[in-house]
């Protein structure tokens, strides 16, 4: 069946919205989508992409098959938005990246995979150095080893997590970490943060 969705804050907040929009494909579902919303109370109108120059009788002929169900249709012509990208999108700006590393003693896949992470969540079931070895046995990291990670990997941010059930209170050795790398937090049921993008400057 055509998918269906609706502009701005989501399905939540429908109420407020003027349409929904149904993304038109001819098909009999895709009319059958319309009437329901229709019942339903739903102001519709219809959408397609163009993506190429070639597709405009085919964008033409779904735009008459929304005519014949009463509705508008609206036509995004993809290539002429690539024309003026600044004006669609933007400016570029580099993406968030968000490494989550699960049960993992330090290793070259996990170190490449949080180059540059905004934000590093590290297995930290030891918090001593001298449990290194029993970490390593059971396949885990210590506070001070999954600091050091983060910091080879150019990491911004640091939250240790899946503590050991001898820890009882993380905080009292984030030290161990924060010697070595400084953004280094504990990490705990419910934790938040908001990661935000660099923006270019003019």
């Amino acid at each position: 069946m055509s998918d269906a969705f609706l502009p701005g804050n989501g399905f939540d907040t429908y109420e407020t919205q003027d349409k929904v929009l149904v993304s038109m494909d001819g098909s009999v579902d895709c009319g059958v989508v319309v009437r329901i919303l229709q019942q339903q109370g739903f102001g519709v109108a219809g959408a397609v992409v163009q993506l190429t120059a070639d597709q405009s009788a085919w964008a033409a002929a779904t735009r008459q098959a929304a005519e014949a169900l009463g509705i508008e249709c609206i036509v995004l012509k993809a290539e002429a938005l690539a024309d003026q990208p600044a004006e669609v999108l933007g400016a570029p700006r580099k993406g968030l990246r968000f490494v989550f590393s699960g049960d993992s003693a330090p290793c070259p896949a996990l170190e490449q995979a949080a180059q540059g992470a905004d934000l590093l969540l590290c297995d930290a079931t030891y918090a001593l150095p001298e449990q290194q070895e029993q970490a390593a046995q059971w396949g885990h990291s210590t506070f001070g080893q999954s600091a050091a990670l983060a910091a080879k990997a150019g990491a911004k941010r640091l939250w240790l997590v899946h503590y050991s059930p001898m820890i009882t209170n993380p905080e009292e050795q984030l030290a161990q970490a924060q010697s070595i790398f400084s953004a280094a937090e504990c990490g705990f049921d419910g934790k938040r943060i908001t990661l935000h993008y660099e923006e270019n400057e003019e």
